[in-house]
């Protein structure tokens, strides 16, 4: 049972940093085309081409802590707009997080990772389905977002004007890998479930010590009896003399 209580204390402690989602390749590859976001040339005026990747978390609850994208800036100002958004009815949703990012390098085969640090650190729920999106960040950025090899395919989101309604199919998307730590419960409620495991010990220990007691009167009569027996057999002998 101690055993049991340790473990548990080791299991409700535990923090460790886990890749929540990626659709990477092995090697952590993706592919050397991409899809385009921002204001394209020859784009209609006011339009800004945004793009979603869909994931849904696995295995439990983490805390985000890092997003890791292929991007490369094609022109205008250096300004990607990043987001994780919340789902809404199979598209992207209420933003939980955005990042503005203003160091984004140039295009080159294949695009440089960029590593995002989350700072608000939202939590992604288990079983519920999340957005990441890119956009331009400026009215005039353009930039590119590598997407997934041949043959990885997902719940990909695109809308040209900010206003439009996301279209989303199965296909292609933008590679990414969403990074973070197993939630864990909080001091008050470890704190609740260390006495739940206490109380269990003794209820235990307890019931084996009233097990004992019973096993232990139940040998006594059994003495008694012998000694009973043993008394009778010597009134009956001097009876006999």
């Amino acid at each position: 049972m101690y055993r049991l209580i340790i473990a548990g204390f080791l299991m409700l402690s535990s923090i460790h940093a886990s890749i929540i989602f990626s659709n990477f390749g092995p090697g952590i590859m993706y592919g050397p085309d991409g899809v385009g976001t921002g204001f394209a040339p020859g784009d209609p005026a006011g339009a800004n081409r945004s793009s979603g990747t869909g994931f849904t978390v696995t295995g439990q609850s983490f805390r985000l802590t890092d997003l890791n994208l292929p991007l490369g800036l094609i022109s205008g100002t250096n300004a990607v707009q990043v987001a994780i958004t919340a789902d809404n009815v199979g598209s992207p949703g209420a933003v939980l997080e955005s990042f503005l990012l203003t160091s984004v390098g140039p295009p080159q085969s294949p695009l440089s990772l960029i590593l995002i640090p989350s700072a608000l650190h939202p939590i992604l729920n288990e079983g519920s389905q999340y957005w990441v999106t890119v956009s331009g960040g400026a009215t005039d950025t353009f930039a590119l977002w590598a997407l997934t090899l041949s043959g990885i395919t997902g719940p990909a989101a695109a809308k040209l004007f900010p206003n439009d309604p996301w279209s989303v199919n199965i296909n292609r998307t933008g590679a990414l890998q969403v990074i973070g730590d197993a939630v864990v419960p909080e001091p008050s409620t470890i704190l609740l479930i260390s006495m739940s495991l206490l109380s269990l010990a003794a209820s235990r220990k307890r019931r084996s010590g009233i097990d004992t007691t019973a096993n232990a009167d139940q040998f006594i009569p059994t003495r008694r009896e012998d000694t009973h027996h043993n008394i009778t057999r010597r009134e009956r002998l001097l009876i006999k003399r």
